[in-house]
């Protein structure tokens, strides 16, 4: 299998796929996102932040079709000009309690436990 085919189970932007057929790629389609695809974006373009008596999850990316399928994927959050962020709480925990179990970056996990007020024991 190629790099090609194996990077193709992860698209879920259609401009992505767009780009790879204008190079000469054929037979690739779109994903939904799971669990474990976002957690691994997060790992690498998410963030958390508290503030007052919040705390917020979000992802940054330039690419709008990216951030309308993570807001479709979990059927909450805001869409930005460059990011999706969750803010309500009972939404918040349904994406912490994801990512506490399937990211693999340890610092963002330890900041967002912090950021929700949480027992760092739990990660």
């Amino acid at each position: 299998m190629s790099l090609v085919e194996t990077f193709s189970r992860y698209l879920v932007c259609p401009k992505r796929v767009e780009q790879l057929q204008s190079h000469g790629f054929a037979g690739l389609s779109l994903h939904r996102p799971t669990k474990d695809w976002f957690a691994g974006f997060w790992d690498a373009e998410g963030y958390s932040y508290s503030g007052g008596s919040s705390w917020h999850i979000g992802l940054a990316q330039k690419d709008k079709s990216v951030l309308e399928a993570i807001k479709k994927f979990w059927d909450f959050g805001r869409v930005g000009k460059l990011s999706w962020i969750v803010s309500k709480e009972v939404d918040r925990l349904e994406v912490l309690d994801s990512l506490l179990a399937k990211s693999r970056n340890r610092k963002k996990k330890i900041k967002l436990v912090a950021d929700a007020g949480l027992d760092l024991s739990e990660v």
